[in-house]
Order: structure tokens, then C-alpha cells, then sequence
């Protein structure tokens, strides 16, 4: 059912979000489909997760206030924004349609993507303080040791090396001839 503006603004509790919460609220209601009880418990998933690597939100950011009918109605905010801005631009004749495409193609996803890269294998002598052995870069784990957030990883032990295998010789067998045998 539709919201009217009163509604609206009137449900809106401003301070519990931020852009970073607002963000995350655009891109999960497209991939949910709508369902604002499924955009609830990601959006609570993504603050309990955040506040567990001891990310840095404003103390009235706590997971409960983003109940369904919060995310409906800030998503409904937004919205609304997002159409009198849309009506703004075309009243004074500046062009919208880039933006338009990309929100459009952005919602008709199934999931979150993004752009990637082909990269090159490291070579053995390149240095790979961030990498794992098999050159994949743990983003989280990075981001929390540069925000000072964890330590440093402990190095690896090296891997003991494979016993060597002793190949013993063995002595000549005689030819066998296909000839004698006829």
C-alpha cells in the first residue's frame, strides 16, 4: 500500500541513518525484492557485523531500530526524494537519463556485482604481504589491520619439505625376442 508524505516523514527517525545505512538500504531492496522484513535482517546482519570488527558508527546505529516498517519507510523517503529530484531535473531541462539507465540496470540485478579485473598470477619472486597462497586478498581482514582494528598475521610456517624419494636401480632384464617364441 502507498505511503502519503505525511506518513512519510512523519515515521522517519533521520538520526538513525546515515549515508552509509542509506546506501546499504538502496542496494539491498532491489536485490530483495521488496520484502522490507528481508532488507530488515541484512541490514541488521550488516551493523552487528560492522560493530563486531569494531567498525565505526555513531552510537544510536544498534541493529534494532532497523525493524521492517523502518526500512519501509526510509526507503519510501528516499524514494520520494529520489522522484522530486527526478521532477526538479526535468522541470529545468537538465538531463537525468544516465542516471536513470544505471539505477534501472542496478535494481534488475539478481545479485550484488561488481566490476572486475584480470590480473596477473603472481611470480614467484613478487612480494604478497596481503595475499594468502594461492594470491587471493582477504579484503576484511586487510581493511581491519590497516584501521589498526587487528594485528599484523602471524607468518606461516613454512611447509616441511617432501622426503626425498631414493629411485633405486634395478638390474637389466634380458631382451625377449618376438621370433624365438614362433
Amino acid at each position: 500500500p502507498g505511503l502519503e508524505r505525511e506518513q512519510i516523514l512523519k515515521g522517519i527517525d533521520g538520526h538513525l541513518w546515515t549515508t552509509d545505512m542509506d546506501n546499504m538500504l538502496r542496494m539491498i531492496v532491489g536485490h530483495s525484492g521488496f520484502d522490507f522484513e528481508q532488507v530488515s535482517a541484512r541490514i541488521c546482519q550488516y551493523v552487528q557485523r560492522v560493530r563486531a570488527v569494531g567498525g565505526m558508527f555513531p552510537d544510536n546505529v544498534q541493529s534494532e531500530h532497523y525493524d521492517g516498517q523502518a526500512c519501509r519507510l526510509r526507503w519510501a523517503h528516499l524514494d520520494y526524494i529520489m522522484c522530486a529530484e527526478f521532477a526538479r531535473r526535468q522541470r529545468d531541462g537538465v538531463s537525468s537519463e544516465p542516471a536513470v539507465n544505471m539505477l534501472r540496470e542496478a535494481l534488475s540485478r539478481k545479485e550484488p556485482t561488481a566490476d572486475t579485473a584480470t590480473l596477473a598470477m603472481p611470480q614467484a619472486d613478487d612480494s604478497d604481504d596481503d595475499m594468502d597462497e594461492m594470491g587471493v586478498l582477504d579484503a576484511s581482514a586487510l581493511r581491519s589491520r590497516l584501521l589498526g582494528l587487528a594485528p599484523a598475521p602471524e607468518p606461516a610456517p613454512a611447509p616441511a619439505p617432501a622426503p626425498a624419494i631414493t629411485v633405486l636401480a634395478a638390474p637389466r632384464l634380458p631382451a625377449v625376442s618376438s621370433r624365438a617364441a614362433h
